[in-house]
């Protein structure tokens, strides 16, 4: 008689039809100034992921965060000091959201006016917005501003002096500002009311300016971007899927077309190595690249229905692209690939920058800033210090930085923009000139 072989089958049946259990346990916690940690149970083995909400000084409840299944723990860096935040989540799959878990309320940590300084808020003297701002060194730094302002400092950002520049007795608005050294340096700007673009340059430090002529003074040509290379080779970027190129310090300009005419491409920045080699990204997540100095372009990057707001590289292979929905990529080889890369960003990401090759910083449109010290393998935020609107960003060395925005803000850091690592454990973030935050 032959053996009975007998088979038990062990079936575990998931409903993948219900909406996920609601997590539970959620818990809050704070160990330094702006940063919340949360944790909770998972209680659910068909979520898609959690949604994290969050309403503070009592506003109204909005989400924060999605994170994916199976996740207990999440870590907010977008903290004001001294703020009483309640937290909630619900899990979530195709079939729609659990219910909430518990709320949890927690007061985040309090500046101790005796510590450190972070970020501290300079007196620009205006109040219109400040779109561009360069540092040459550590004392000499120019701001482009709306109603055709141009401010300059020689003491580091303590004082400022303002000089309205009339061209052909009409205000611009100036959106791009870009120096070599403390005396040469050139202001891109527009007027609304009669459509026209203007480019000006200055080898005297701003005391005098004189009027470029080009192509791009054609009326509804807007300026985005302007770089030089050095004292001959330039461009200057339109938005109209143009780009000009100068060699001569800007007394000529040669227009050179972005794509085709087919392409569409509403281009935002612009990044040059070389006279010959360069970047632009624009709409539809497009990042194009030219080896022969402008001539001709090559699609390198599309997503459509994003804008990719900025680009930078550290070297002739590795470069980043940023923009909308918080979304950054990464190059290792020139351009040939862009892979996304993580970071806890919400928001629409503006401006990417690196003052060498391991410290870069971005800038997000809702004032936030990440930063990385290992050449962009990884970004962490630093702590909030406004939520009102920052435009630009810029820094001299890994300690010297300066943001500007809107109504005349400019704040600048001393410190890299964090808490040093050799700083006391209890140590408080100071933001001096605090009433300019709005919560």
């Amino acid at each position: 008689m032959k053996p009975l072989l007998v088979i038990i089958f062990s079936i575990v049946i998931y409903n993948i039809s219900a909406q996920p259990l609601a997590p539970s346990n959620l818990s809050a916690s704070t160990t330094q100034v702006g940063l919340i940690n949360l944790t909770w149970t998972d209680n659910s083995n068909n979520e898609n992921g959690f949604l994290i909400e969050r309403e503070f000084m009592g506003g109204g409840q909005r989400w924060l965060a999605f994170t994916v299944a199976n996740t207990t723990n999440y870590q907010d860096y977008d903290i004001l000091p001294n703020v009483i935040y309640t937290y909630m989540i619900r899990s979530y799959n195709v079939n729609g959201y659990s219910d909430y878990s518990n709320t949890i309320s927690i007061t985040s940590l309090a500046n101790n006016p005796s510590n450190i300084v972070i970020w501290n808020q300079l007196n620009s003297g205006i109040n219109d917005n400040i779109n561009s701002i360069q540092f040459v060194n550590t004392l000499i730094g120019y701001a482009a501003t709306d109603n055709s302002k141009i401010l300059k400092t020689i003491d580091g950002g303590a004082n400022w002096t303002v000089n309205q520049l009339l061209i052909d007795n009409k205000q611009y608005n100036f959106y791009n500002c870009f120096f070599l050294e403390s005396n040469t340096g050139w202001l891109a700007g527009y007027r609304l009311g009669d459509p026209s673009s203007v480019l000006i340059k200055t080898t005297d430090g701003g005391n005098t300016w004189e009027k470029q002529v080009g192509p791009f003074q054609i009326g509804g040509i807007r300026p985005k971007d302007l770089k030089f290379l050095n004292y001959n080779t330039g461009w200057y970027l339109e938005n109209y899927g143009g780009i000009y190129k100068t060699t001569n310090g800007g007394n000529s300009w040669t227009r050179f077309v972005i794509g085709d005419n087919s392409t569409n491409f509403w281009p935002e920045a612009i990044y040059f190595i070389n006279e010959m080699t360069g970047w632009t990204v624009g709409n539809n997540g497009i990042i194009m690249f030219t080896s022969d100095g402008c001539k001709t372009w090559k699609f390198q990057h599309v997503d459509v229905g994003l804008t990719l707001r900025d680009v930078a590289f550290i070297n002739n292979v590795t470069g980043f692209a940023v923009g909308d929905f918080g979304k950054l990529f990464k190059t290792t080889n020139g351009g040939d690939t862009w892979i996304q890369q993580p970071i806890n960003a919400l928001n629409d990401l503006l401006k990417i920058e690196f003052s060498d090759a391991s410290n870069g910083y971005i800038l997000a449109k809702d004032g936030r800033i990440f930063k990385t010290v290992d050449s962009g393998i990884t970004w962490k935020p630093l702590v909030r210090f406004t939520q009102k609107y920052l435009l630009d960003i810029d820094f001299i060395n890994a300690d010297v930085g300066y943001v500007c925005g809107v109504n005349g803000l400019i704040y600048k850091t001393s410190i890299g923009g964090t808490i040093p690592l050799n700083a006391p454990t209890n140590l408080s973030a100071v933001y001096q000139n605090q009433n300019s935050v709005v919560l």
